[in-house]
């Protein structure tokens, strides 16, 4: 089975699925239910990397790295989501800050 439907199948079991009608990529409910999960299924999706034994498979050092900071964008986009969709539209000024470092720092940034 080639690596990708093996990450598509961790993805349906989050219930993640690709739309035939998007051309076999996923609809906006899926992209925030992939962006709201992923905490959940990137460790697996790492893992899955990790367990291909092909010659030209990335160092595992990368592997991590590379699924590390996908999730950190992931999560960093949740919160830029969340934030845009603040309620009566009145943003405040804690709200400009945490975007703000959210986006200096590429991290995903909690209120406190």
């Amino acid at each position: 089975m080639p690596v990708t439907a093996d990450l598509e199948n961790i993805l349906n079991n989050y219930n993640i699925t690709a739309a035939a009608y998007h051309g076999g990529k996923l609809n906006g409910v899926d992209c925030h239910e992939s962006i709201r999960l992923t905490k959940g299924f990137f460790p697996l999706f790492q893992a899955q990397l990790l367990a291909v034994s092909r010659p030209d498979r990335c160092s595992s050092n990368a592997i991590i790295d590379t699924c590390n900071v996908h999730r950190d964008l992931f999560v960093t986009l949740g919160l830029i989501s969340s934030k845009i969709r603040i309620r009566d539209k009145k943003p405040q000024q804690e709200d400009y800050d945490i975007l703000e470092r959210a986006l200096a720092n590429g991290l995903p940034m909690e209120s406190s």
